[in-house]
């Protein structure tokens, strides 16, 4: 009932006002040309609507709750309008344009006299009881001459949960409802033709394009799952070492069928409002670029695994020398055609939002909640078991091998590869990490966290393994190398490791990095761990013995299973 009151209101207003010029009736005595509906906004003023950034004299009044989760901005607009933008500032009463900072990403070129609404994206990293202030800038016609218009709504942010109003969301303009010249002409007027039914030059409605897009990916996925259906058949004698290959097919897959999808969307009209302007409002300081860069050394992590399990891999030397590369250049374009994909299907902000869910959002802008967030979620939890598993079989076996060098304690448990013929023992010590780091990290930062520390503990291991091949082609010119990287790429290698070693200490713009705790927070807990590792190394094979007066000598033993490891036995000097 409320809801309808106010629709009716804005109705008529806009209407009755749409006739005007700009300074007489409502819009010159008590708002401009375009006024918040909702939020409550600041007092007009004739004489300051044109000053940046809030357009009124008064400061911060009434507040209104607004909610973390499902806002929106409603509009009530009495001339027209256009290049209309809605920024967000936090703090109790923001005084400067460079405090704001865009809220809601879709590019509004243009409004009508009457009412429209904006749905505002989910807000992340800010505390419930915040305040914020929302500003509203729009370019309007006055008196023959251009001008910009400003306009303030203060807000506290509250939890989804907490928030009980009713938001006036809905969209209408005043020549919807203007009144016919006689009744004859109404009951001859035909019709509008429905939004759906709209057609484009090619001749084809949105809902027939969208009904291709639909059609095109049943049967991408047709193709896709009959191609994996006979190569499993046809490989159905793989050894198990094989066969988890196949869920990375799927993660493939998914991302092949991203990119066409998207494509047939922005035809039906449905793409995001901002997919022009995807890089609006990035940092680009070196503390934040630092671990973007190493989420990105995480995405192409899988070509370093193919030298963790060297010896599961037939003529290993020409695989790396053309699959890899071969690979490298794939996937670097898949995940190219893939961000192109998601930009233009989903708004901006709802992206920096989404954390880890933005193939959920776009599956959920084609197909819809029910189907694609759900339903359609499962492709991206298989695709994400398949990253899983191919890093699970070479990191398994990284620890079986250095637990078979007898440093480790446990060396033999660890080693073992009872009671499945794998590495089961060795991969509890991933688990065991995984563990600890998701129980003491807030949900929201899990994801984000793990992959700063596994990463950036890899430039440790890189740096080292880039010097090592440079002192042994120093120390060993004439040792046959079937395989030899370029010494370019050893020294961007190198630079690379220092400056994302560095960066975590360099602190970021806004002093925010993609956690909500101390931006590097994922260094010191690196350096911590691999401090705690050399000074246990240190103890147990040098200051123990010295200290015990014996030394360690390596011994090999064959476990029951067939594993061969290395024992360090202790021989008295005496």
């Amino acid at each position: 009932m409320v809801r309808g009151v106010l629709f009716f209101a804005a109705v008529i207003s806009a209407a009755v006002s749409s006739a005007e010029v700009h300074g007489e009736g409502a819009e010159g005595s008590v708002m401009g040309p375009v006024a918040f509906l909702w939020p409550e906004d600041r007092p007009w003023s004739a004489a300051a609507d044109n000053t940046a950034p809030c357009g009124s004299t008064s400061g911060p009044m009434n507040r209104t709750e607004f909610p973390l989760v499902g806002g929106a901005v409603a509009l009530t607009i009495a001339d027209d309008a256009y290049n209309v933008a809605f920024r967000i500032a936090y703090g109790n009463d923001p005084k400067s344009q460079s405090d704001f900072r865009t809220f809601v990403p879709s590019e509004v070129k243009a409004v009508e006299a009457g009412h429209q609404c904006y749905k505002a994206p989910t807000i992340s990293n800010v505390a419930d009881g915040t305040n914020a202030t929302i500003q509203l800038e729009y370019w309007s016609n006055d008196s023959g001459r251009d001008e910009s218009f400003y306009a303030c709504a203060d807000i506290t942010i509250v939890s989804a949960t907490a928030f009980t109003d009713s938001i006036p969301c809905f969209n209408v303009t005043a020549t919807d409802f203007e009144a016919p010249a006689s009744t004859n002409a109404a009951s001859s007027a035909a019709p509008p033709p429905p939004a759906a039914a709209s057609t484009s030059d090619d001749g084809l409605t949105s809902g027939q394009k969208a009904g291709i897009a639909v059609g095109a990916i049943i049967g991408a996925s047709a193709i896709i799952g009959a191609a994996v259906f006979f190569a499993m058949r046809k490989r159905s004698q793989t050894s198990d070492s094989e066969a988890a290959p196949y869920m990375t097919h799927a993660k493939a897959a998914h991302s092949v069928e991203s990119v066409p999808t998207a494509a047939l969307v922005i035809a039906s009209g449905r793409g995001a409002a901002d997919a022009s302007l995807p890089f609006e409002g990035s940092v680009w300081g070196w503390g934040s670029m630092s671990t973007a860069l190493l989420k990105i050394t995480y995405a192409y992590s899988g070509y370093a695994s193919a030298n963790d399990v060297m010896n599961e891999i037939r003529n290993p030397v020409r695989t790396l020398k053309t699959a890899t590369r071969a690979a490298l250049a794939t996937v670097c374009l898949m995940y190219l055609f893939v961000n192109l994909a998601y930009f233009s299907v989903v708004d901006g902000e709802d992206i920096k939002n989404s954390g880890e869910l933005i193939a959920g959002l776009f599956f959920e802008r084609v197909f819809g909640k029910n189907f694609g967030r759900r339903v359609l979620s499962l492709a991206v939890a298989i695709s994400t078991a398949g990253n899983v598993m191919a890093g699970l079989f070479s990191q398994s076996r990284i620890n079986q091998e250095v637990a078979r060098q007898g440093v480790v304690p446990f060396g033999k448990f660890f080693a073992s590869s009872k009671p499945f013929n794998a590495p089961l023992a060795a991969l509890s010590v991933n688990f065991v990490q995984a563990f600890f780091i998701i129980v003491a990290t807030p949900p929201a930062d899990v994801y984000a966290f793990i992959l700063d520390v596994q990463s950036y503990a890899g430039q440790f291991f890189a740096f080292a393994v880039v010097i090592g091949l440079v002192l042994l082609r120093s120390w060993q010119p004439d040792l046959t190398r079937p395989y030899k990287a370029h010494a370019l790429a050893l020294v961007f290698r190198v630079v690379t490791c220092i400056a994302l070693l560095i960066a975590p200490f360099v602190r970021p713009e806004r002093g925010e990095g993609d956690v909500k705790f101390w931006y590097g927070t994922y260094a010191l807990t690196t350096v911590g761990v691999l401090f705690i590792a050399v000074i246990y190394w240190y103890s147990v094979t040098i200051f123990f013995p010295w200290k015990g007066g014996y030394e360690l000598v390596e011994r090999s033993e064959v476990l029951e299973d067939g594993t061969t490891v290395t024992v360090l036995v202790k021989e008295s000097h005496l």
